[in-house]
């Protein structure tokens, strides 16, 4: 078996994956064409601690660069009005 959800909709959380050898993987393909994969029992499972995914920043670099920029203007302006004056 393996994880075959989309990372994009996975939430955060602890996920179980069974592992099979190949006779255990030929009796679980039978038993979910029949109906019921329940009675199937994996070699072992493997943990996987999924922490969520990125969705990137929460301001743009862009936003950023501006807001310093308007910043670094606004205290050169002030200051060289104060020289002037």
């Amino acid at each position: 078996m393996s994880w075959t959800e989309d990372l994009a909709t996975a939430s955060s959380s602890n996920y179980d994956i069974p592992v099979f050898d190949e006779e255990g993987f030929a009796q679980l393909r039978k038993a979910k064409r029949d109906g019921d994969s329940s009675d199937v029992r994996p070699l072992f499972k493997i943990n996987l601690s999924h922490s969520g995914t990125y969705k990137g920043p929460w301001l743009q670099t862009e936003l950023i660069a501006s807001l310093v920029a308007v910043a670094l203007w606004y205290i050169a302006y002030s200051a060289k009005s104060k020289l002037t004056a």
